[in-house]
């Protein structure tokens, strides 16, 4: 195989890499977005909500959301920076 053809797989290769990692970052800032509406969504009804045990629920709920969310955007940070090492 020529020098040529090597190089020319090679930037497809990475090209391929640096779209699918584009993609994912799409992703997952929809899956973040929904999950704040959500959170704001259940805000919302914790505070219209006068049952302690029905609160006590929401509010688990919220931490779940809230670990969700922060997961993510440790996640989205590692892969913006990995976007801009390669490009």
């Amino acid at each position: 195989m020529k020098l040529k053809k090597m190089l020319e797989k090679l930037v497809k290769l990475l090209d391929s890499e640096k779209r699918e990692c584009k993609k994912t970052i799409k992703s997952l800032r929809e899956v973040l977005k929904s999950l704040k509406q959500k959170e704001q969504k259940l805000r919302l009804e914790l505070d219209q909500i006068t049952d302690e045990q029905a609160k006590q629920t929401l509010q688990d709920q919220l931490n779940v959301i809230a670990a969700q969310r922060a997961k993510g955007k440790d996640r989205l940070l590692e892969l913006r920076a990995q976007s801009q090492d390669k490009g």
